[in-house]
């Protein structure tokens, strides 16, 4: 099984730095340019099913992705972006004291940590390794499937994937209109960045 996990376009949030969360921002015009091209470096593939997140960014880019394909688009809630809460709208310069740094609330040490009152790193956790495990169970070896999320799943599928003891994978940034090619052989996961 291949899953070809994709980060939404650009945003205006994304460009001017702001904190989307569960925000309904649609794409730019420069998010909807980066899904185009998304789209065309995944015909290679046989996409056989595809999966995006409740929110409209994610949407927009699975509908321009699927100009390609013309299957049926399933909404996953699993897939939506982190609840950062009232930290959401917000810059991150606004967030922040002087010194920190936004990465490190993927630390494995702030796992339960909750300064921004919405959805822990651990509550993101499980919605990710929900929608592993449920994609496993209920799609064979030789389905391909397409996923378009936000960066904070991104990140933690790439995280439980490549071990949340280096976090590393938790905090590198993931661009938008990236895209993570998974694959499921023989009951164990391989991913590739592109």
């Amino acid at each position: 099984m291949i899953l070809l996990i994709v980060r939404h376009g650009e945003t205006d949030y994304n460009k001017t730095k702001r904190v989307q969360g569960t925000q309904q921002i649609p794409l730019n015009e420069r998010g909807k340019n980066q899904a185009l091209q998304v789209a065309k470096s995944l015909r290679q593939f046989k996409i056989t099913h595809i999966y995006c997140s409740g929110l409209v960014r994610a949407r927009e880019t699975a509908e321009i992705i699927n100009s390609s394909f013309s299957l049926p688009i399933v909404k996953d809630n699993r897939l939506n972006e982190r609840n950062w809460g009232n930290w959401e709208s917000k810059k991150r310069d606004e967030i922040l004291k002087p010194g920190e740094n936004f990465e490190n609330i993927w630390s494995e040490e702030n796992l339960d940590a909750n300064p921004h009152q919405g959805e822990t790193t651990r509550e993101l956790m499980k919605r990710c390794v929900d929608f592993l495990h449920w994609i496993i169970e209920n799609h064979a070896d030789s389905d391909v499937i397409l996923v378009v999320t936000h960066a904070g799943p991104m990140r933690m599928i790439r995280g439980i994937i490549k071990g949340l003891q280096d976090e590393e994978y938790l905090r590198r940034d993931i661009k938008n209109g990236q895209i993570l090619e998974v694959r499921y052989e023989h009951a164990r996961f391989a991913i590739e960045e592109r």
